[in-house]
């Protein structure tokens, strides 16, 4: 092969190598400037869908309940003084509320305002929540409550287990105090779950014939280990009503576990349903 063919071959290889790297630059290009079809796993809103990625040609989309309020009362409990409580639940199988407001408005005889009572909880996916506030000072005798919720901004759980507690053979009795004969409820909680537990909130309500509530109370138990049992006694600090049953809601705050529940999404807020 003489010389000039030589030249003449080694020029077609570089015009061939350089005409493959345009075409790999063509491509590159019209890659990152052409979308891509839209699909039901693109996490876009797109097609004939309802939610993102959910709904029309895709998968139905799950829909988060808000909040159901059963019960909320007001106690007077002592001069001046007055308990309240509300039964909050949460249908949702896989979302909860990390933390959430709400508000007690005690009312007199006249739907005048006495007072308000604002606090801060949480609630896990398909649960309930006993929500008590004691010893609310009061001008006047308070014969009516309003709960209000705020800020219910539900959050996607997955891989949530639901911690295993138990109260075991609770029980009532009267005990002597400096106040003389009180009422006492004692129990024991139980941990079955495979974690320490650093706080345990115990709410007691005492129900009568009717299945009303007509007392409430609560009590904390500190760093509850895995397969532990504890005895605890709360006491009324006033004379109780009569009562015939004894409901209890035992929970603890896992989403201050960060190692334990993880976030994907958050969902807009749902309005709490009464």
């Amino acid at each position: 092969m003489g010389y000039e063919t030589k030249r003449v071959a080694k020029r077609l290889v570089i015009a061939l190598i350089y005409l493959l790297l345009l075409g790999v630059v063509g491509l590159l290009i019209y890659a990152l400037r052409v979308p891509a079809a839209p699909s039901c796993f693109d996490h876009i809103q797109n097609q004939n869908e309802t939610g993102v990625d959910c709904g029309g040609s895709c998968k139905s989309c799950e829909a988060v309940k808000g909040l159901t309020v059963y019960e909320a009362k007001v106690f007077s409990t002592k001069e001046g003084f007055a308990d309240v409580f509300a039964e909050v639940r949460n249908t949702n199988i896989d979302y909860g509320i990390h933390e959430f407001q709400y508000t007690f408005e005690l009312y007199d005889r006249d739907d005048a305002l006495i007072t308000s009572k604002n606090g801060i909880t949480y609630i896990l996916p398909n649960s309930r929540k006993f929500i008590i506030e004691q010893a609310i000072a009061t001008t006047r005798l308070p014969v009516k409550v309003k709960f209000l919720l705020r800020k219910t901004q539900f959050e996607e759980v997955k891989h949530y287990i639901k911690p295993r507690l138990n109260i075991i053979n609770p029980s009532s009795k009267i005990v002597s105090s400096d106040q003389g004969g009180v009422l006492a409820v004692q129990g024991t909680v139980a941990n079955q779950s495979s974690y320490n537990l650093d706080k345990v909130v115990i709410a007691i309500r005492l129900k009568d014939e009717l299945g009303q509530t007509v007392a409430v109370n609560k009590h904390e138990v500190r760093t509850l280990e895995p397969s532990a049992y504890r005895f605890f006694q709360v006491q009324w600090l006033y004379r109780a009503p009569h009562f015939t049953d004894i409901d209890t809601e035992v929970d603890t705050n896992v989403f201050e576990e960060s190692n334990y529940l993880k976030f994907l999404k958050s969902v807009p807020n749902p309005q709490p349903s009464q």
